[in-house]
């Protein structure tokens, strides 16, 4: 299993765009192959912070998803949403190596 754990800071005109944004694709991503988890969860103190939470169950599930059609045009929306760049950190769940 992969786990992928993303802290977004988004800049305060954007925040309510971002995430109707994401509810829009989260139901695209949970029906894609290998995925077991993709879910966003608002900062408690900072109503521009989220965390992304994901799990895959390979990487190459994780690496077809980050070439999906709906994740391209994903990214390319959102990207000068942000008020810093994103921390992104990836796990492996087994004794796997993902890179």
């Amino acid at each position: 299993m992969i786990n992928v754990v993303v802290n977004w800071v988004l800049k305060k005109d954007k925040t309510s765009e971002f995430v109707s944004e994401f509810e829009t694709i989260q139901p695209i991503v949970k029906q894609e192959e290998g995925c077991s988890e993709y879910k966003l969860y608002p900062d408690l103190k900072d109503d521009n912070s989220f965390l992304l939470y994901e799990l895959w169950q390979t990487k190459e599930h994780l690496q077809a998803h980050l070439k999906t059609p709906h994740m391209v045009k994903f990214f390319a929306k959102t990207e000068d949403w942000f008020q810093e760049p994103s921390d992104i950190k990836v796990f492996s769940l087994t004794e796997e190596k993902i890179f």
